[in-house]
């Protein structure tokens, strides 16, 4: 039996604590919008993954599918969470160089985030202590919060980069016409 060795409680620590030290060096050719932009870019599509992964595992689980069928999964899970978790410090360390609508997603996303870890690493201590009645544990409600609460991040993340490109092309459409911005 494969047993799946979670770092998740080091992402939950992360998230908690928002120690800067883990994120990863910006691209010295961006500008600090554009290093944010970016990252929220890349939590969003790492939240869908996670949902995704999520949903499949809460599916599997139901249907008592071969529990070996979830290794997968519950690696995406915990990899993107950890990945999620680094780059949320490194935001979270960047707060006063964020937008308001970059304050405000992060300020919705990071409990999200945090409910996703803590229920991904008790997924992951189920399935590591006995893998034969997924479908009857907290493993389906555990797999079904991670779902939920990714999905709704990656929504709120996603949601919030198209307003703020279409508050950026209304302030150029105002310059461009000559008309001051009243942001």
């Amino acid at each position: 039996m494969k047993r799946i060795h979670s770092p998740i409680p080091l992402a939950a620590a992360l998230l908690w604590t928002l120690a800067p030290a883990y994120g990863a060096p910006k691209a010295r050719n961006e500008s600090p919008a554009a290093s944010a932009e970016a990252t929220f870019e890349q939590i969003d599509d790492w939240a869908s993954a996670v949902s995704d992964a999520a949903f499949h595992l809460n599916d599997m689980a139901l249907r008592q599918d071969d529990s070996d069928a979830h290794l997968y999964g519950l690696e995406v899970v915990r990899g993107d969470i950890n990945r999620i978790g680094r780059d949320l410090a490194v935001l979270e360390a960047e707060r006063d160089s964020l937008t308001e609508c970059e304050v405000k997603a992060l300020d919705l996303v990071l409990p999200l985030m945090r409910e996703a870890a803590a229920d991904a690493q008790n997924a992951i201590a189920l399935f590591n202590s006995g893998r034969s009645h997924l479908w009857a544990t907290k493993y389906v409600a555990d797999t079904a919060g991670i779902s939920k609460d990714a999905h709704q991040a990656a929504e709120i993340l996603h949601d919030s980069l198209q307003l703020q490109r279409t508050q950026e092309k209304v302030s150029q459409m105002e310059h461009d016409l000559g008309e001051p911005s009243q942001r």
